[in-house]
């Protein structure tokens, strides 16, 4: 099943809520969409075509009004107790992350705003906006190819016969 730009996840994510609650990851500007779909692969100047061709930008526009948390804004971080770095930077797992965002829906808020972990904070805040889990059937806009913004950042796209193959594993 395919799942849709429209859909609120209660997997594993950052900022994902447990069933039945659910999150939905959306970026504010289309270079911190593609660089969080890409993930640790922009980490690299060079990126597997399979990896392009099979990532697609969705224009969406939310029904209503929002309200959320923003992390970005540095007394809000302070007062919830952590550093922008934090809310970028790696981790070994999302609990601490999962138990905010549980935090900040219990008290009926509808989100956080945070800087994404693949761009740079100049263009890189997302939305992680709460609500029911599983996807909705709502209006999206045109899809759109990811490589004019690959290309505008310098990223190399490689035929995958072409790419080097590492040694290092990311799934630790």
């Amino acid at each position: 099943m395919k799942l849709g730009a429209w859909f609120f996840s209660s997997s594993n994510g950052r900022f994902d809520l447990e069933a039945p609650r659910g999150t939905l990851n959306v970026a504010q500007a289309m270079v911190g969409a593609v660089c969080e779909s890409l993930g640790v692969l922009t980490l690299d100047s060079q990126i597997s075509e399979q990896e392009v061709l099979a990532r697609r930008l969705v224009p969406l526009a939310l029904k209503e009004r929002v309200d959320l948390v923003d992390f970005t804004d540095r007394k809000a971080a302070q007062a919830a107790k952590i550093l922008a770095g934090e809310m970028t930077g790696a981790a070994k797992n999302y609990a601490e992350f999962q138990s905010l965002a549980k935090s900040v829906d219990a008290v009926g808020r509808g989100g956080i705003c945070s800087f994404l972990r693949f761009s740079s904070p100049e263009r890189g805040r997302g939305y992680f906006i709460f609500g029911d889990s599983g996807p909705r059937l709502w209006e999206t806009g045109e899809e759109i190819s990811i490589v004019p913004v690959l290309n505008s950042l310098g990223y190399e796209i490689i035929n995958d016969e072409l790419m080097p193959v590492s040694d290092v594993d990311f799934r630790a």
